[in-house]
């Protein structure tokens, strides 16, 4: 009888001991299936903006004044499908590396596959640019997100917009130009 129990006594410690275990193993593949934050990547600088790979949205990069630090924009570089059948977490696809080449940034990401993004200033970020100096420099506009008149020229962008003045004694136009290469933007002086 008392080997009966020692035998019952042995399996029952057996039985908590595997539970144990297996609790504790469960447990850190729990752990360990989130997956790392990820790694920063170092910026890449052409001329006077600074781009960094976003970790706020995946698959974006971002563009700042490099003296400044003021957000240019950002833009979209490729889009993550996330299957909700799936953990999330360990389907996210981020940035690593950011580089130039020539006129274009190259953006690498963690399966390794590679994008370009023309980085010579489009109309659409020019007038974001205008936008943004406009805001800054306190000027009032008619309207702000309607230009009166966009106009490129070999390296830069002309963009004019109505504005609020009252008396009229120079005419209702401001025109801002932005550097095409490196996104300076500035004031066209009014006659």
């Amino acid at each position: 009888m008392l080997d009966a129990k020692n035998k019952i006594m042995r399996i029952i410690k057996y039985l908590f001991a595997a539970t144990l275990a297996l609790a504790f193993f469960s447990s850190v593949t729990t752990l360990y299936a989130k997956r790392l934050p990820p790694k920063e990547v170092s910026p890449a600088i052409y001329n006077s903006i600074e781009f960094r790979a976003s970790h706020n949205k995946m698959g974006y990069i971002e563009a700042f004044d490099v003296e400044t630090g003021e957000k240019l924009w950002e833009e979209k570089v490729y889009h993550v499908k996330i299957d909700p059948k799936l953990e999330t977490d360990v389907q996210w696809i981020f940035i690593t590396e950011l580089k130039l080449r020539s006129n274009k940034l190259v953006i690498i990401n963690e399966r390794g596959n590679e994008y370009k993004v023309n980085i010579i200033i489009t109309k659409e970020r020019a007038i974001i640019l205008v936008k943004n100096y406009i805001k800054k420099h306190n000027i009032e506009v008619i309207d702000i997100n309607t230009p009166l008149e966009i106009s490129e020229n070999e390296d830069c962008w002309n963009i004019s917009y109505n504005i609020k003045q009252e008396p009229i004694i120079l005419p209702p136009i401001r025109s801002f130009n932005v550097h095409k290469d490196t996104g300076y933007t500035y004031e066209v002086p009014r006659e």
